[in-house]
């Protein structure tokens, strides 16, 4: 989330599901597994570890949310709140991944699934529609055109549609040698519904946040149970080239940190997603998140907070849209592989 878009309303949707989602109990958080990653310093070799997004290919499909945190909040949990299970190949298991529709008009609630001539599967509104292809692509498209009577004003909640799952293991970070992290995305649409004289880009815009929870976990630490958004940011419509540099930020609502990664960092310096192709990052995350802690430290804030201090809780994914904008992208090879150290 850009610093100039923090009005908290999806961030403590965010953070009041995760003391829930984490303390579920120990589960399969992923296969243990050897993979070909191309990444500096990697280049073409094996490595062996275990990933943390379990069905990275969307099998399972998704449960789904009520339209307000609040509803979550006044049900204690997702898990209680959800308004359903939306199967795409696999319907013997609960799904893992969760679909927030924050702030929508159109529930996605009771959509039934539709199979195309393609064999892909999608579930649609006038609003939103999502979709799965047989090789695991997942298509995310949201119509704000039909949610919004007019444009946003400052400080008013905003569309959301994300995916999110927690990791219930709880990796370490002290213990990590390398975290390699791989997706590919394409931004399929982005049109602007709003007159040049409507548009403000100080409050409007449409993008695609990635952010991963890094909290402290350590009881005998005076940082216990602060968290660190961890951002891999990619499309924001005000902005075609990546930017490079990181950015640190504070969120007052929910009293978390937000660290950016650098663009250019994960994408590359040419990269750009406003050409509607496909982009592919490939890189350890590691060093980023060992730069993210350190840059809260210049803040002064985590100066009780080591690296075994910190796990890895979870991740959401997904569009915002505090602007009038009909959007959609597909992402596919998602993928967070925890290295330990020997």
């Amino acid at each position: 989330m850009n610093s100039m878009l923090k009005t908290g309303y999806l961030l403590i949707a965010w953070l009041t599901l995760y003391p829930c989602v984490i303390g579920s109990g120990m589960q399969d958080g992923g296969n243990s597994r050897g993979a070909l990653l191309t990444v500096a310093g990697e280049r073409d070799k094996a490595v062996r570890g275990k990933e943390l997004i379990r069905d990275t290919r969307f099998r399972q499909g998704f449960s789904l949310s009520p339209l307000t945190p609040e509803e979550v909040m006044a049900a204690g949990s997702f898990d209680k709140a959800h308004k359903g299970y939306y199967y795409f190949e696999e319907k013997d298991k609960k799904p893992v991944w969760e679909f927030c529709q924050w702030a929508s008009k159109h529930s996605l609630e009771g959509a039934v699934p539709e199979k195309n001539p393609d064999h892909s599967i999608q579930y649609r509104n006038a609003a939103k529609r999502v979709m799965r292809y047989r090789d695991g692509t997942l298509h995310i498209g949201v119509t704000t055109s039909k949610e919004y009577t007019a444009p946003r004003k400052a400080g008013g909640a905003f569309t959301g549609f994300l995916i999110q799952q927690d990791f219930p293991d709880l990796p370490d970070i002290g213990r990590m040698q390398h975290l390699y992290f791989s997706a590919a995305l394409k931004v399929v649409k982005c049109e602007r519904k709003m007159t040049d004289q409507e548009y403000d880009p100080a409050i409007h815009t449409a993008q695609t946040p990635m952010y991963f929870i890094l909290k402290n976990r350590n009881p005998r630490s005076k940082d216990y149970n602060y968290a660190i958004w961890l951002g891999v940011q990619s499309f924001d419509y005000r902005y075609p080239k990546m930017n490079p540099k990181e950015e640190i930020g504070f969120d007052n609502d929910t009293h978390m940190y937000m660290y950016n990664i650098p663009q250019t960092a994960v994408w590359g310096v040419q990269t750009t997603f406003h050409d509607h192709q496909w982009h592919q990052a490939q890189v350890d995350l590691l060093p980023s998140v060992l730069q993210a802690i350190e840059g809260m430290k210049t803040k002064g804030a985590f100066l009780d907070s080591d690296p075994a201090d910190l796990v890895l809780a979870g991740m959401n994914f997904g569009w915002e849209c505090p602007g009038t904008f009909d959007v959609a992208l597909e992402v596919k090879g998602l993928s967070l592989i925890v290295v330990n150290k020997k």
